[in-house]
């Protein structure tokens, strides 16, 4: 990995990486340009490049990104990494990626502080190294996504979920009660959870 400080050497590789001539049309950098994106000691003027090479769309408005599967975003919206982290929030936002990707069930566990440190978002990452804390733009993402959700999932919230939730003092979650109180009548919330207990 170069670091920094070989800023000079950083800028030789890339324009070395960048000349036609070292490779063929038909060679596949993918697996290069997604590590030096990825690692945490890929220095910022290499992951920049990287990051450019994999999102950036040819004349057809194709990338090497429409290769990021589910799990991909996934691993990506919980990295370390904030460039990483924004192309995920972003695939979101402009419809690359849909709720298939970030279940509700998923988002669930990054919309409050508490949530997060529950550790229930652990089960839909395979990434070794992810973030040690919520950081904002995630928890933005998971509050729009369930606040946005045109027919939001009541299975994959969970009624003991959604009237704890409902109920809390905590300010953290009156976002969840606004949506609630919103789309779900108390007494519909209460018929399910009888039914579920039943």
């Amino acid at each position: 990995r170069f670091q920094q400080k070989n800023s000079r050497v950083e800028t030789m590789v890339v324009e070395w990486l960048k000349d036609p001539t070292r490779s063929r049309k038909e060679d596949d950098f993918f697996d290069v340009y997604f590590e030096l994106f990825t690692e945490e000691d890929t220095s910022e003027l290499l992951r920049k490049w990287a990051k450019n090479k994999l999102c950036s769309a040819d004349d057809q408005g194709k990338s090497l990104q429409d290769r990021f599967d589910g799990q991909t975003y996934r691993n990506l919206l919980l990295s370390p990494i904030s460039d990483c982290y924004d192309v995920a929030i972003a695939a979101f936002e402009n419809g690359k990626i849909s709720y298939e990707t970030y279940s509700i069930a998923f988002m669930k566990h990054l919309c409050t502080d508490q949530e997060f440190g529950k550790n229930g978002w652990k089960s839909f990452v395979t990434a070794e190294k992810t973030i040690s804390y919520l950081v904002s733009q995630v928890k933005d993402l998971a509050i729009q996504a369930i606040y946005n959700h045109p027919d939001l999932p009541l299975d994959e919230l969970g009624t003991d979920w959604i009237l704890e939730r409902v109920e809390s003092p905590d300010s953290n979650y009156n976002f969840v009660r606004t949506v609630f109180l919103q789309k779900f009548p108390i007494a519909a919330l209460q018929e399910n959870s009888l039914t579920k207990s039943a």
